[in-house]
C-alpha cells in the first residue's frame, strides 16, 4: 500500500482510550458504552409496556444538545448460555452417572437453538474543533469528563446500568462488525479502528460479506404507527440480528420548517414516477407535524438500522421480520446503496455520522427503542427450558419457599415428558419425589435414579396411612394428626369430608394415644379402631363421636375393599424417590382407587415429613381420581398443601381441565406458585379467572399453536407473578424415558426385566428402534 493511502478502517473515527471508559474519536468526538439489563414486555399489556418504556423517555429527557445516543440490541446464537446449567450440577448433593448423562443430553440438545438478546447504550459528545492541537485535545479531555458525569446520571435511570470499560466497548464493536470474539487487549500505539476493522466488507446483492459473515442491512425510511415495545415480534424470531437506533436532539422550529419544505417538494413530485412512495412520504410528514403539535414535545433527529445475519436464516423468519418492520405503514429499505453507509453508522459509536436523519417527537422514538430482552429465570439453574423466543430459562425448586404447583394440558401436549425431565434434573439437588399415576410414564426415570417403582396389585397390597412411630418420637405433631384425620374423615364419618368439633377432638385424642404407648411396630387402622373404641375418659359428646367413628371404621375394614387394609403394610416405598402405578386398581374398582390414593398420599407425606429434604408429591392425571370421589380429593389436596407448607413438602398436580382446579379451595390454588399451562383448545378464560392470570399471559396462552404436528410443545409457566413462554423440546433420551406409546411401553417392560443399568437400558432402547 502506498504511503498515505486511505484504508477502509480510516472511515471509522474510533481513535484511542481517553480514560478507562471513554473513547476519543479522531474528529474530536468522545463516546462511551453503558451496559444495562434491558426491558421485557413479553407478558406486559399496553399499560405495562408504556410503564416499562417510559424508562427510555426519561433517558431522552436527560440528553443535552451537542450529545447523541445509540440504543443497540444484539440477538445472537449463544450455545454457551447452557454452560451455567451444566456447571451448577457440581453443587448437587446427589450426583449419579445417569443424572449427569441426562443433564449433558439436555444441554447439548438445547444449545443449538439458543438465541439471546443483549442491549447497550452508547453515549457520545459531538466534536468541537478548536484552534490549535493542544486546545483541541484539552477540549476533548474536558468533554470526556463531562460525558462521565452524564453517563452516571443515565446509569441511575437504566435497570442494571453500568459504564463499560473501553475493552468491553471494543467487544461490542467486534460483535457488530464481524461477530468476532471480544479482544483480550488493545495496543496503545495503534488506533482502535485499525485493531477492530481488519477486513473490509465485500458488497453483494443487497448484502455485505464481512470476513465470511453475510449481513443484510435495512434502513427504516418511514416509521409505522407504533406502541411501546413495537420491536418485540422482530426480536423474538429464529433470526440473529443487530439493531441500532441513533438519537440526537434537534430544534423543534427548525425541524418543522424543514418538514414543510419537504412537504412542498413531495407534492410537486406527485405527477412523476414513484407516486405511491411520494404519497406515503407526504402522509408521513403531515402526520409527524400533527403529532408534534398534539404532543407538544421535544423533537429529535434519529436513524434506525437493522442488520440481519443471513447465515442459516430460514426464509420464512426473514419474511416475518420484514413484514414486522413494514407493518402499519412502515417502510424498510434494503437496496444495494443502503448496505455500506448504514452498516457503517450501525457500528457502536459511529451513529452520529449518519448520512440521513429523520426528525420525530420523543414519545415515538422512545416507543421504538430496541430494548427488549427476555427473562432467563432463576440464578439456580436446577432445570432448564427453552423460551418461546429461544432464550434459555432456568427454574429451581429447592429455593422456593412454597413449592406447590399444578400443570394443565390436553393429552399429548407434552406434560408427561416435561415432568420426567424435571424429576431427572431436580432429584440430584435434594428434591425428593413421590409419584402416583395411572400408567407407567415415570417408571424408567424413577428406577434410573435409584428409586422403587411398584405396579400395585389391588388384591394383595396393604397400605398403612398412619404416621410411623419413629416420626412421633417426641410426640405426634398436632398439625400432622389433624391433617391425617381430616384426610381420613370420609371413612370415619361414612362419607363426609369434614370432621365436626367433637369428632376432631375425639379423633386427635385417640390418634395421639397410639403414639404414647411404647409398643413395637407402627400403629395401623385396626389400632386406631381400638383406640377410638377405648376413649372412655373424654366428654360425653366426644365419647359418642368416637363410638360412631369407631363403628364406621370397623364397617369399612369389614368391606371387601377395606379388608386388605386391615393387614400389615406390604407396599415397598423408597425414601427419596418412589413411584406407584394404580392402573390395575383403576380397572378393578373405582372405590378402591380412592382408598389407595388417599392412603398412599398419606404414606408419601409421612416419608416427606420424616426426611430432611424438600419433597414433592406428584399426582398425575388427577382428573381420573376426581371422577370417582371429588370431595375426597379436594380435602386430600387441601390438607397436603396445608401440612406441607410447614414441612417443605409440596403437592404437584397434573390434570387436563378446570373441574379439578375448581375442587380446590381458592386459598390452596393461590398457594400454588408453580404453574405450567400447556396447549388447550378451550376453557382458557375460566381457568385464568380461577387462578388470577394477567390478561397478557392469557392472550399468550390462547395463541399457543396446536402441538401435535410440531416437533416441540408450546407452554407458559409462572413462578409466582413472573410468567415465561416456553418452547418445550427434549433430547431423545428424555423422550425415551417418558415414552408411553404401546410399542414403547412393551419394549420398556421387556428391557426393564433384562437390563438393570439405566444407561444400558436406554442404549438398547435406541438400538431396537425409534
Amino acid at each position: 500500500m502506498a504511503l498515505g493511502a486511505r484504508r477502509y478502517c480510516d472511515i471509522y473515527t474510533w481513535s484511542h482510550a481517553l480514560s478507562e471508559n471513554v473513547v476519543a474519536h479522531g474528529d474530536g468526538a468522545v463516546s462511551l458504552a453503558i451496559l444495562w439489563n434491558g426491558l421485557d414486555a413479553e407478558f406486559e399489556d399496553g399499560a405495562g409496556r408504556a410503564r416499562e418504556w417510559a424508562t427510555i423517555g426519561r433517558v431522552l429527557d436527560r440528553l443535552p444538545d451537542g450529545y447523541w445516543l445509540e440504543f443497540h440490541l444484539w440477538r445472537e446464537r449463544h450455545p454457551q448460555a447452557v454452560s451455567r446449567y451444566l456447571a451448577h450440577y457440581e453443587e448437587a448433593p446427589r450426583k449419579s452417572p445417569f443424572a449427569a448423562a441426562m443433564r449433558a443430553e439436555i444441554a447439548d440438545h438445547l444449545a443449538p437453538y439458543v438465541l439471546v438478546n443483549t442491549v447497550a447504550l452508547i453515549v457520545g459528545c459531538l466534536p468541537k474543533m478548536e484552534a490549535g492541537v493542544r486546545r483541541t485535545l484539552n477540549g476533548q479531555a474536558q468533554r470526556g469528563a463531562e460525558l462521565d458525569v452524564l453517563a452516571a446520571e443515565l446509569c441511575a435511570l437504566l435497570p442494571g446500568g453500568r459504564v463499560a470499560t473501553v475493552l468491553e466497548y471494543a467487544g461490542l464493536i467486534q460483535r457488530s462488525y464481524d461477530k468476532g470474539p471480544a479482544p483480550s487487549g488493545l495496543e496503545p500505539w495503534l488506533s482502535l479502528a485499525e485493531q477492530l476493522i481488519v477486513v473490509p466488507p465485500r458488497p453483494g446483492k443487497r448484502s455485505l460479506d464481512v470476513d465470511g459473515h453475510i449481513w443484510r442491512v435495512f434502513y427504516l425510511h418511514l416509521y409505522p404507527d407504533i406502541d411501546p415495545a413495537w420491536i418485540l415480534p422482530s426480536v423474538s424470531g429464529a433470526i440473529s440480528l443487530h439493531i441500532s437506533q441513533v438519537i440526537m436532539p434537534a430544534t423543534t422550529e427548525r425541524v418543522l420548517r424543514a418538514s414543510e419544505r419537504a412537504d412542498r417538494v413531495a407534492q410537486g413530485a406527485l405527477a412523476r414516477k414513484g407516486r405511491e412512495r411520494q404519497v406515503a412520504a407526504l402522509r408521513d410528514m403531515q402526520g409527524f407535524r400533527q403529532q408534534v403539535a398534539d404532543q407538544d414535545g421535544r423533537v429529535h433527529r434519529n436513524a434506525y438500522t437493522v442488520c440481519v445475519d443471513l447465515d442459516g436464516v430460514p426464509p420464512q423468519a426473514l419474511a416475518r421480520l420484514v413484514e414486522g418492520l413494514q407493518g402499519k405503514g412502515g417502510r424498510a429499505r434494503d437496496d444495494d446503496f443502503v448496505q455500506l453507509p448504514f452498516f457503517r453508522i450501525s457500528q457502536p459509536g459511529q451513529g452520529y455520522r449518519s448520512p440521513i436523519w429523520r426528525p420525530d417527537y420523543g414519545a415515538l422514538i422512545a416507543a421504538m427503542a430496541p430494548a427488549q430482552v427476555f427473562r432467563t429465570g432463576s440464578s439456580y439453574p436446577e432445570s432448564l427450558r427453552l423460551g418461546l423466543a429461544s432464550q434459555p430459562v432456568a427454574f429451581d425448586y429447592s429455593h422456593q419457599a412454597v413449592a406447590h404447583g399444578f400443570t394443565v394440558a390436553m393429552t399429548g401436549a407434552g406434560k408427561g415428558v416435561d415432568k420426567v425431565a424435571t424429576i431427572v434434573e431436580t432429584y440430584p439437588f435434594g428434591i425428593d419425589w413421590y409419584v402416583l399415576e395411572i400408567g407407567s410414564t415415570y417408571r424408567w426415570a424413577i428406577e434410573a435414579l435409584g428409586g422403587v417403582y411398584v405396579k400395585l396389585d389391588p388384591g394383595t397390597a396393604a397400605v398403612n396411612p398412619l404416621p410411623p412411630r419413629v416420626q412421633a418420637a417426641g410426640g405426634l405433631d398436632p398439625l400432622l394428626a389433624s391433617g391425617t384425620l381430616n384426610i381420613l374423615a370420609f371413612i370415619l364419618t361414612d362419607g363426609r369430608t369434614q370432621l365436626d368439633f367433637h369428632e376432631a377432638a375425639a379423633g386427635a385424642a385417640a390418634l395421639t394415644r397410639l403414639y404414647e404407648n411404647a409398643r413395637a411396630g407402627d400403629p395401623g387402622l385396626v389400632d386406631l379402631l381400638k383406640s377410638l373404641d377405648a376413649l372412655d375418659d373424654a366428654s360425653p359428646e366426644q365419647r359418642q363421636a368416637s363410638r360412631v367413628m369407631a363403628a364406621n371404621l370397623h364397617s369399612f375394614l369389614e368391606t371387601p375393599e377395606g379388608r386388605v387394609f386391615a393387614g400389615q403394610d406390604n407396599v415397598q416405598i423408597n425414601p427419596g424417590i418412589s413411584g406407584i402405578d394404580l392402573k390395575d386398581v383403576d380397572r378393578a374398582s373405582p372405590k378402591l382407587l380412592t382408598f389407595y390414593l388417599v392412603f398412599l398420599c398419606l404414606r408419601f407425606l409421612n416419608l416427606a415429613f420424616s426426611g430432611r429434604n424438600q419433597a414433592r408429591v406428584l399426582l398425575d392425571e388427577i382428573h381420573r381420581f376426581v371422577a370417582h370421589a371429588p370431595g375426597v380429593l379436594s380435602r386430600l389436596v387441601s390438607e397436603i398443601a396445608r401440612m406441607g407448607r410447614k414441612e417443605a413438602a409440596a403437592v404437584d398436580i397434573v390434570t387436563q381441565g378446570l373441574a379439578e382446579i375448581d375442587l380446590m379451595e381458592k386459598e390452596i390454588v393461590n398457594s400454588m406458585p408453580l404453574r405450567s399451562l400447556l396447549y388447550r383448545n378451550d376453557g382458557w378464560e375460566e381457568i385464568a379467572e380461577r387462578i388470577g392470570m394477567p390478561g397478557r399471559a392469557l392472550e399468550v396462552w390462547k395463541r399457543l399453536p396446536f402441538p401435535l404436528h410440531l416437533p416441540w410443545r408450546p407452554a407458559i409457566r409462572s413462578i409466582g407473578p413472573q410468567y415465561y413462554g416456553l418452547r418445550l423440546t427434549f433430547p431423545a433420551a428424555i423422550l425415551a424415558l417418558a415414552d408411553t406409546t404401546p410399542e414403547g411401553l412393551a419394549r420398556k417392560e421387556r428391557l426393564g426385566a433384562e437390563v438393570s443399568d439405566p444407561l444400558a437400558r436406554l442404549a438398547r432402547f435406541y438400538e431396537e428402534g425409534p
